[in-house]
């Protein structure tokens, strides 16, 4: 009504006035010029609320919520390397000629290799789910393996998390249940060979007689390469390897023989290698190869974080004091953002409140609302603060007279 009075000059009297007692930043009011009106005299001056420069000037400019859905949302920031990404996965989806991919190298292989390379941090294994949602969207089998400080001592332990998710291994109830589960993939003439995978897959297949030692390291090559081809030849296939800095020996030896050998595309993601302690030579014959393609992750754009920050906590909009402090403090390193909202979040500074508790809270100030988000204005404890309800009904509470140091 105040704003009604002040803009429409009913109650001319009252035009700075109302101004004055509105309780509303005074820069959010544009003077109107002077138009001659019966009853209103030339010398009273008259303001027009603006409701955006308000929106403008305390909070981030809107963000759309398809980009913060529950299931994460489109990846950030990283729209170049989502591009080769694609271009490499349009490669894998080509009919097959000549029975393999040409590598620009004079090293035949048949699979295409990336290399996903960044500081702790920035992002590489948020920006491998989205290229596994992008495989999946287009019919491709996508599996997956991460490994550790732990791991980087347990021989072929990537490859077996491989070849466990590739089968569904892990819904088998017993050693002969995943037995059975190989038995039926493999050709007649591949059955006697089984018995190999007896260690690797924890499984009981009996077998004629044991073979030397050298012989068995061979005969085991063949048959998980063999497994991978034939998965391969069903389905296109995708391979993601998370962490790649702690692949053991075993499987960096496995996999190059699954480069050259099988159709498929590899992602490994992997952090730079110390000077002091450089990849195996294993590792090398992989990561380090021109077959190889090489994505480095680098910071995210100021912006960038912004729309972070919105994902993070699900709302549309944060106040701009939120956003000094991401741009300050997180140079840049998704994580940084992360962990910065996840303190606020613990120790109050930043309140999310449902539909529902919105309304035990004692507010005082006028409600404004737009398209998608609501903005009030609350006292607490003498301080004013700021709320801005999100697209799923979730508040983000502020102080408004927060200061980023």
């Amino acid at each position: 009504t105040k704003n009604l009075e002040a803009s429409s000059g009913i109650n001319a009297e009252y035009g700075d006035t109302t101004r004055t007692l509105s309780n509303l930043d005074p820069q959010d009011f544009l003077k109107l010029a002077y138009i001659k009106m019966k009853g209103v005299p030339s010398n009273n001056v008259h303001y027009e609320y603006k409701i955006d420069r308000r929106k403008d000037r305390l909070f981030s400019t809107f963000i759309p919520p398809q980009q913060i859905e529950d299931d994460g949302g489109k990846i950030i920031g990283r729209v170049e390397e989502m591009k080769i990404f694609e271009q490499e996965l349009a490669k894998l989806l080509e009919p097959e000629i000549d029975d393999g991919i040409q590598s620009s190298s004079t090293e035949q292989v048949k699979s295409i290799v990336m290399k996903i390379e960044s500081a702790t941090g920035m992002g590489k294994t948020r920006l491998l789910q989205e290229m596994k949602n992008v495989a999946e969207k287009k019919k491709v089998r996508v599996i997956f393996a991460a490994a550790g400080a732990v791991e980087h001592a347990t021989p072929h332990f990537a490859i077996k998390a491989l070849l466990v998710q590739m089968f569904r291994l892990m819904e088998c109830c017993s050693a002969t249940d995943r037995a059975d589960v190989i038995i039926k993939f493999v050709e007649e003439d591949m059955i006697k060979e089984i018995y190999l995978l007896n260690e690797l897959l924890k499984i009981h297949v009996g077998y004629v007689k044991r073979a030397r030692e050298k012989d068995k390291k061979k005969k085991l090559t063949n048959m998980i390469c063999y497994l991978f081809e034939k998965a391969a030849k069903e389905q296109r296939t995708m391979i993601i390897l998370d962490d790649a800095q702690w692949i053991d020996k075993d499987s960096w030896i496995m996999l190059y023989e699954i480069i050259k050998r099988c159709r498929a595309l590899i992602v490994c993601s992997t952090r730079p290698f110390p000077a002091a302690q450089p990849p195996m030579e294993e590792a090398k014959r992989i990561l380090n190869a021109p077959f190889t393609k090489d994505i480095h992750l680098s910071s995210l754009k100021p912006d960038d974080m912004v729309m972070l920050a919105c994902q993070l906590i699900k709302v549309t909009r944060l106040p701009i004091q939120l956003i000094n402090i991401l741009r300050t403090r997180s140079h840049g390193v998704p994580l940084y953002a992360e962990q910065l909202v996840s303190t606020m979040l613990q120790f109050k500074v930043l309140q999310v409140h449902t539909e529902k508790q919105r309304h035990d809270i004692n507010r005082t100030g006028p409600l404004v609302t737009d398209t998608g988000w609501t903005m009030l204005f609350t006292r607490e404890s003498s301080s004013w603060m700021v709320e801005v309800t999100g697209w799923s009904g979730c508040v983000l509470k502020f102080p408004a007279l927060c200061r980023a140091e």
